[in-house]
Order: structure tokens, then sequence, then C-alpha cells
């Protein structure tokens, strides 16, 4: 009844019994809701009557072998069916077989990616080369020797310790002569001068200064000179004492006679007894 076209519906409850495999020979129907004697006459003399089908003016005849025919066609309907799933799925696995087996030079795919690159060639933007790695240079026995000599000497110089730092350096310019070499040897020259000429300044007592000079008198002998901002004697510590003359100096010798020296250290008279 549900059907959307009349001719695939059941004309009437017996052709769905008989479609769904009821037997009126074996099965019985229970009538006693609707007692023969209530069923109209009428109605059961129309049951083998063609009905006219308002929805599409189609007429289906009405008999009890529809049931049967219905039977028969939809089994031809599922063997053609199940004929045709079953050849399509033999042509399926032996075309899927041969394509596995003999694979396709080129799939339409790639055949039209090649065609689009002709038409739209592709612009590829070079990536830049990797770096190439610096090559490690070998070990220099030399400057190894250079680097280890000047870093000591470096330490030694801060540590005011000169000579050991001069030395240092001998051993770095054997190696190779350096800015760093030329102006530490520098330094360590300057610094062991000047410890040089305190060195020498301490081999006199100061007694006064005399122009550029300074007169003192030599700690080992005792005797009066003068000596230069170097420590080096301009006048000879020979003379037992001294003292002034205007702008000049008188140095008394062992002899009791005296020599005149003016500032610059210049002897301007010798041998004298005095001057007032």
């Amino acid at each position: 009844a549900m059907e959307p076209h009349a001719s695939d519906r059941y004309a009437t409850v017996m052709n769905m019994l008989l479609d769904w495999g009821f037997d009126p020979g074996k099965d019985k129907i229970d009538l006693s809701a609707a007692p023969v004697n209530e069923m109209n006459p009428e109605l059961m003399k129309k049951i083998n009557e063609p009905i006219y089908d308002a929805d599409t003016g189609d007429e289906t005849l009405v008999n009890l072998q529809v049931g049967e025919e219905r039977k028969k066609e939809r089994k031809r309907r599922l063997a053609t069916l199940a004929a045709a799933v079953l050849g399509a799925a033999i042509i399926l696995y032996l075309f899927g077989t041969n394509r596995i087996e003999n694979p396709p030079a080129t799939s339409p795919v790639a055949e039209t990616e090649q065609l689009a690159s002709q038409v739209f060639p592709v612009r590829t933007i070079a990536e830049p080369a990797p770096p190439e790695a610096e090559e490690t240079p070998p070990a220099d026995p030399g400057k190894e020797k250079y680097d280890r000599a000047l870093n000591n000497a470096i330490e030694a110089f801060n540590a005011q310790n000169y000579e050991k730092a001069a030395k240092f350096i001998a051993e770095a310019e054997a190696q190779m002569v350096t800015g760093d070499t030329k102006k530490y040897k520098q330094l360590c020259r300057s610094e062991l001068e000047k410890i040089e000429i305190q060195k020498r300044k301490n081999l006199y007592d100061f007694f006064v200064e005399f122009g550029n000079f300074a007169v003192v008198k030599k700690k080992t002998s005792g005797l009066y000179g003068t000596i230069d901002d170097n420590g080096f004697e301009i006048v000879k510590c020979i003379y037992v004492s001294t003292q002034p003359s205007g702008n000049n100096r008188l140095f008394q010798r062992s002899d009791d006679l005296f020599d005149l020296y003016n500032p610059e250290g210049k002897l301007l008279a010798e041998g004298v007894t005095g001057f007032e």
C-alpha cells in the first residue's frame, strides 16, 4: 500500500500474504473479529474485479495470480542484478591485476602536470650554497711558543718582575718579532733602567742641590762630589769637604787646596787656597 507506483502495490491483503509465503492449505486465518455473516457480499464479489487507480490512471487487475507473478519477477530481477555484480567484480579484478602488473608509463595526473609545466614553466629560485666549512690550519709550534712566552712576559711585567719579563720577551722574539714584543721590550728596558738609576743613587747620601746636579757624599769613602739625575758622578767624589762660593762651589782636596766648580759642573779654578 506504501509503494509510490500503483503497479508495485499489493492489490489485496491476500496477495501480500501469498508473497510473504502464506499457504492457504496449511495456514489458517482467524476471522473471529469479522464473522462471515457480517461480511459484505458485494465487497467479496468485487475482489476479482479491476480497480482504477486515481493517482496514475492505471488499471490493476486483482487476482490471485498476481502474487506468483510478482515473485517470479523479483527473482528475475535479483538474478539479473547478481549476474551484473558478479560480472563487474570479475572485470575489476582482471583490470586491477593488469594495472598492478603493468603500470602505465605515466599517469593522467603526471601527463597533466607535464603539459602544465610546458605551458606555464615554473621558475625555480636557486638556493644559496651552504657556506664551506673553514679548514682548521695545522698547529704552528713556533706560534704556540711565542704565545706562551709573551703571556708569561706580560704576567711577569704586571708583577713588577721586569728582569723575568725581559727574559720571556727574548724567548718570544726568538720565534717572531711583533709589535707586542717591541712594546714590552721597551717597557722592561725603561723599568730596569729606573732600577739601575736608583741602585746608583743608593750609593750616595744626598747633601744639597747644586744647579742641575746634587752634591752628595759617597757612602763607601765619605768623600764629596756631585751626581746627575741618572746617578752618574759629574764631580768626582774625591774631596774631603765642600762649601759655596757665590753661585759656584769650592771642593776641598786632601792637600787642603780647593777646586772651584760652576753649577754646570765645569772646573773654574784648580788648587787654590780659597775665595772670599
